[in-house]
């Protein structure tokens, strides 16, 4: 039989607990080491007692008496089998960094690292011996550097800032000594992922050797635990999703398999385990900011009704006025933690809402997924659900039509007529094209117009558009009939009319609401009248993020107008509409709120007691709180344009779309204009002319840009060449712009942002943002196709940049400034090991002063593949917020998530009246009850308590995701003296990750966090390290 040689690591920190002596005397056979957290060290190098914190050592480098716990000391001399490990810790940025700055000499005359090795060997001196004269035995020493440098997004270096550190502590000390090394790394699932802990490098921990060749590094603890902790949403300390990501990263730099230049490999790896859990109070506000840590105990005495709720107010428990009641938890199904809901009455996840349909159903107002293996609704963008007031009358079909006006839906007789000849419908008479689909049923198949719903009824409405009139060319011919001259002149047919003859009841002053729907930025206006008054959809005067663009149908209201009791007209003539813009009908009623919002999400609840412990119904609490786990974001620029290439058919040429239209040079439209161009000669040898508008350059796309499967079943805009290729929109913006792009670089190359293109066919103007993987670096690059200038603006080293790496680029370009990110880190900013060359347009903020402010934006590459997945531009000049939410019970609706912005306003959309670079400056310094409102919103879920009256029974409670991007993940209904979630591990839980941790991946165990507070059936299911 083949030894079972999964090893449990566990550290001393709560040594004195009868649960942790209980342990070590029971199973200190199975106990493969233990690292002492008992040694602090500051900025400076000097080394303190953590628990107390005293220096070791005074000035004058004598000790000053401290020795960490006697009772640590007796069970190295008890239990020698143990290794034991000294574990120093450094946490903190403000502490981390200096450290491994190591430039500046403290009060002793010491660089941090030399006084933290000098003092360190006093220590290991001072410990050979206990205080009742045992000699000591230790295996290494330990490290434990933890920080995030959220605060410090642009230094770079210090990951082999830390190896050189690690590097010259085992080379100076330990090796002298014949100490191993060991160290605590934060959980990472790619290279620098996340990057707030980027200098925790796992490449550099596997290559980095000493003096004698070997792994500088003896062993690494992995800490795969906290993902969810006292401060965050309710959680699993250790989801199995999250570790196996971690472990898989773990793969890629320590099995020499994948690694070869490994020296520290994946069987000196031990990846983390927590032995405790979390309880989150459900019930008031302030509760729910600050869970507690509790043990594998606290957590059985929870289920046997030992306890109850209660708040601790000025120095004081103040419990509440509840039952102590049995509680049963249950095991998640993916962690394998147990899951405990004292108090909690009722609760729904997000599959079990009722989502709102409008549209005969053909749109859910909200969506349901599931992100890393949790389930949530959001809407990604808001909708109209519109409020009628008094709807008079409904006009879904014309009462006549004339001219150059035709149906959006064409009879399909006559669609089936134009496909077996191969003609298109455009070039068929118009008593064809004119031939409506009179299929009304929304419910059949071949079913081919709009379905809105109006009040709580829904409506078929027939679409119609206009075209304008065409040029044609007229002959002026000679005696002899030869062509001596031609000219272009309208043709002969009428401008487009279409006519709703609609019967008012009773005469007055009401709205007259549109369905129409634009489809690209050249078709947002019809005109017409109504009773003769004048009318305009859209227009001139819409501004550039009108949110109702490509978005399919819409309300659009019209205004108010006088209506006579009777039969009253309202038209739509083509000379005063964009052509091709359609209209399929109109709403008269006495008020329209278009409502502008997410999604509705309806739960019905079902409320009952609780037993006593002595089995009788416990009373239903006076008060019920609703606890609603939400996950808020910032506020984004508003969407003008998002496009993630999977909506086209696989195998489309994008750049042949309207849409990315390709250059074409001196493009001509016949019928267009005057401009008169020969285009053959007839069978008597006579010139044939047609009318053309004026020739000109059109498109900014140049290359293949196809949507296909990236290989993962994923759909991009995919581009493979040698030469260079841009995807840029046939749009010149003149608003403040956010330009975005998410990209992975299979090789490259120069890939990223044009932007601010300004002339038409050429390929060659504007800016670029790019990142360039084989020269690893990024740049800012200006480019005149009028004056033939290009040259560098901003350039900076990005060494982490590698090919097969997935980049989101974004730039802020707002009045003549831009501001340029990478992976949501800011660049061209000068740091610790991070220049920047530029042409001094470049501010210390890594602001880059532009020569433009207007024009077209898209993707480019030279010799590069790429797929794109994502291209979004935003305005700078309104904001969406993704923030607010409501609850309604009993027809009671109360909003909440509102960030606090003084002074500021919302426009008809609900977009924040604000342009400008920075909308976190429209927030209030005070905020509540999320104070971090001020400056950033929560990345991890919230929690909002709401008050309600309690109530047994039957209940229907609504949550209305009132923006978009706010993702809903759970309602609790529970008692408002006291409710909580726990989450804990127990022995299955812990075991999972063991033997996942050696059998799947190859480790040599795990790191139990901390011994005394887990499930102590553990220690029987883990294997003997030495006989007793």
């Amino acid at each position: 039989m083949a030894k079972d040689t999964r090893r449990v690591i566990t550290w001393t920190h709560i040594e004195s607990n009868p649960n942790y002596r209980n342990v070590i005397k029971r199973y200190w056979n199975k106990i493969y080491s233990i690292g002492i957290h008992e040694f602090g060290v500051r900025s400076n190098g000097k080394i303190y007692d953590y628990n107390t914190g005293q220096d070791y050592f005074d000035a004058n480098g004598n000790h000053t008496g401290i020795r960490f716990p006697a009772i640590i000391e007796q069970d190295m001399i008890d239990y020698p089998s143990i290794k034991w490990f000294f574990q120093f810790i450094v946490f903190g940025w403000s502490t981390v960094k200096p450290l491994l700055d190591n430039n500046v000499k403290n009060s002793e005359g010491r660089y941090p690292q030399e006084q933290f090795l000098y003092e360190l060997e006093k220590i290991l001196d001072i410990y050979k011996i206990s205080r009742t004269g045992h000699p000591l035995t230790i295996t290494g020493v330990e490290m434990d550097v933890e920080a995030t440098l959220s605060s410090d997004p642009v230094s770079q270096g210090y990951d082999v800032k830390y190896v050189q550190f690690l590097e010259k502590l085992k080379n100076v000390v330990l090796i002298p000594r014949g100490l191993k090394l060991r160290i605590n790394a934060h959980a990472m699932w790619g290279n620098n992922v996340p990057y707030y802990y980027r200098f925790h490098n796992y490449k550099l921990f596997a290559e980095s050797t000493d003096k004698n060749g070997n792994a500088t590094i003896d062993e690494i603890q992995i800490m795969t635990y906290d993902f969810a902790w006292s401060g965050s949403a309710p959680g699993a300390s250790t989801p199995i999703w999250w570790f196996k990501n971690v472990a898989e990263w773990c793969l890629e730099c320590f099995d020499p398999k994948r690694n070869p230049k490994a020296k520290l490999t994946m069987d000196n790896v031990y990846f983390g385990a927590a032995g405790y859990g979390n309880r989150w109070g459900m019930f008031d506000q302030e509760e729910v900011k600050r869970g507690r840590n509790i043990t594998y105990h606290n957590m059985l005495d929870w289920q046997n009704g030992y306890y109850r709720h209660y708040k601790y107010i000025n120095g004081v428990w103040i419990y509440g006025n509840q039952e102590y009641l049995y509680q049963a938890a249950f095991q998640d199904e993916e962690s394998k933690n147990e899951v405990l809901y004292p108090h909690v009455y009722d609760m729904f996840e997000p599959k079990y809402a009722e989502i709102l349909t409008l549209d005969n159903g053909n749109k859910r107002t909200a969506t349901v997924g599931t992100y890393n293996r949790l389930d949530y609704a959001t809407t990604y963008f808001k909708q109209q659900i519109p409020k009628w007031d008094g709807i008079i009358a409904i006009a879904n079909q014309p009462t006549s039509f004339s001219g150059k006006a035709y149906p959006v839906a064409v009879d399909p007789e006559v669609r089936r007529y134009a496909e077996e000849r191969g003609i298109d419908i455009k070039d068929l008479p118009d008593d064809m094209r004119q031939k409506w689909d009179k299929n009304l049923d929304p419910n059949s198949v071949d079913f081919q117009h709009v379905v809105k719903t109006v009040g709580n009824e829904d409506v078929v409405f027939v679409g119609w558009y206009t075209e304008d009139r065409l040029f044609v060319e007229r002959y002026v011919y000679d005696g002899q009939g030869n062509v001596i001259d031609v000219y272009c002149e309208l043709e002969d047919k009428p401008d487009g009319r279409i006519i709703y003859d609609v019967n008012i009841p009773q005469g007055g002053s009401y709205h007259l609401v549109a369905i129409t729907s634009f489809s690209w930025y050249t078709q947002t206006k019809l005109g017409g009248y109504c009773n003769g008054q004048r009318f305009t959809i859209g227009g001139d005067n819409l501004p550039e993020w009108y949110p109702f663009i490509l978005k399919g149908s819409h309300f659009y209201d019209c205004g108010k107008f006088n209506f006579t009791a009777g039969t009253n007209r309202i038209e739509i003539h083509g000379e005063l509409c964009d052509q091709n813009t359609p209209i399929f009908g109109f709403v008269i009623c006495r008020g329209f709120d278009q409502n502008f919002q997410g999604g509705e999400l309806k739960f019905r609840t079902n409320i009952k007691p609780f037993l006593k412990k002595d089995g009788t119904p416990a009373p239903i609490p006076e008060k019920f709180a609703l606890a609603i786990k939400m996950l808020r974001r910032d506020a984004r620029p508003a969407i003008i344009w998002d496009d993630e290439f999977r909506t086209y058919e696989e195998g489309t040429r994008l750049e042949t779309t309207s849409y990315y239209q390709r250059i074409i040079k001196n493009y001509k439209r016949q019928g267009g204009g005057t401009y008169v161009e020969q285009v053959g000669t007839d069978q008597n040898g006579q010139p044939i002319y047609k009318c053309f508008s004026p020739p000109a350059d059109i498109g900014y796309s140049v290359g293949e840009w196809v949507q296909e499967d990236d290989g993962t079943g994923r759909q991009a805009a995919h581009f493979n060449s040698n030469s260079s290729g841009q995807l840029v929109l046939a749009k010149q913006w003149s608003v403040n712009l956010s330009v975005e792009a998410r990209i992975k670089i299979v090789r490259g190359g120069r890939v990223g942002i044009r932007f601010y293109a300004q002339k038409q066919g050429s390929a060659g103007d504007g800016y670029l943002f790019v990142v360039d993987p084989k020269r690893k670096v990024r740049e800012l690059i200006y480019e005149d196709a009028n004056t033939g200038e290009s040259y560098v603006v901003a350039s900076q080293p990005s060494p982490t940049l590698e090919e097969g790496m997935t980049v989101q680029l974004k730039a802020l370009l707002y009045k003549g400034k831009g501001r340029f990110y990478v992976n949501d880190v800011p660049v061209f900013i000068e740091g610790d090991g991070n220049p920047v060359d530029h042409d001094g347009s470049v501010a210390t903020d890594g602001t880059v002063t532009l020569r433009r402010t207007k024009g077209a934006c898209g993707i480019y590459a030279n010799n590069a593949e790429v797929y794109v997945y994502h291209f979004g531009i935003g305005t700078l000049d309104r904001w969406e917020t993704m923030e607010k939410f409501s609850v309604e019970i009993d027809g009671i609706e109360k909003e909440y998530g509102r960030i606090k912005r003084t002074g500021y306003q919302y426009d008809e959309y609900g977009y924040l009246i604000y342009s400008g670079l920075d909308e976190t400056e429209t927030r209030d310094p005070d905020q509540y009850p999320f104070e971090e409102d001020a400056t950033a919103v929560s990345l991890d879920y919230e929690v909002t308590v709401v008050d309600w009256d309690g109530w047994e029974g039957e209940k229907e409670v609504t949550i209305k995701l009132l923006d978009a991007g706010v993702w809903f993940g759970e309602l609790l209904i529970g008692d408002k003296e006291g409710m909580s979630v726990i989450w804990t591990g127990d022995a299955w839980s812990i075991i999972e990750i063991l033997n996942m941790a050696v059998n799947d991946y190859g480790a040599k165990g795990i790191g139990l966090w901390a011994m005394g507070q887990e499930d102590p059936r553990i220690w029987e299911m883990i294997p003997e390290v030495v006989s007793k």
